[in-house]
C-alpha cells in the first residue's frame, strides 16, 4: 500500500526499501538559476545580452515547475510519514523511536515485524499439512475452497 502510494506521488525512489541507504536518492530543493548558468563568464543579470536574459527567464520558469514538484513530493513524504504513525499499532512505536526518516521507519518495521522467510515457510507447511487431511466434520466443498 505504501509502495503504491509512493509511486503515485513520485517519491518511491526516495524510500525504496530494496535500495541500500547510501545508494538511495535524496529529495533536494532545485537550485535557483543564476546568470552564470546562462553564461559562465557573467555574474550579474545586467551583464547578460537580451537573448541570454530570455534564456534565464526560461530557466526560471523551469525552476518554478521543479520547485512546485519538489513541494508536492515533500508533502507526500510527510503524509506517508503520518500515515505510518497512524496505522502502526502503538506497541510497535518503540521501533520507531529516533527514526528520523520515512525510509528508516519502514526498514525498522520490516526488520522487527515482517515475518522471516523461515517463519513464512513454516506457516505454509502447516497450512499444507492441514489441507492434506481429508475433513471428517467439515463440508467437502468448504474444504476444497481452502
Amino acid at each position: 500500500m505504501i509502495r503504491n502510494w509512493a509511486k503515485i506521488a513520485n517519491v518511491w525512489q526516495f524510500i525504496d526499501l530494496s535500495v541500500k541507504k547510501e545508494n538511495l536518492l535524496t529529495l533536494s530543493k532545485p537550485a535557483l538559476p543564476l546568470p552564470k548558468d546562462v553564461n559562465s563568464a557573467k555574474i550579474l543579470i545586467s551583464n547578460l545580452t537580451v537573448a541570454e536574459i530570455e534564456e534565464l527567464k526560461v530557466l526560471q520558469d523551469k525552476h518554478k515547475n521543479q520547485n512546485h514538484e519538489y513541494k508536492k513530493q515533500q508533502s507526500s513524504i510527510k503524509s506517508l510519514h503520518t500515515f505510518v504513525y497512524k496505522t502502526v499499532f502503538q506497541s510497535y512505536y518503540t521501533y520507531l523511536i529516533k527514526k528520523d526518516t520515512l525510509y528508516n521507519m519502514l526498514i525498522a518495521l520490516k526488520q522487527w515485524i515482517a515475518p522471516s522467510n523461515q517463519a513464512h515457510e513454516l506457516e505454509l507447511i502447516s497450512q499444507y499439512q492441514k489441507l492434506k487431511r481429508a475433513p471428517h466434520n467439515q463440508n467437502l466443498d468448504n474444504w476444497l475452497k481452502q
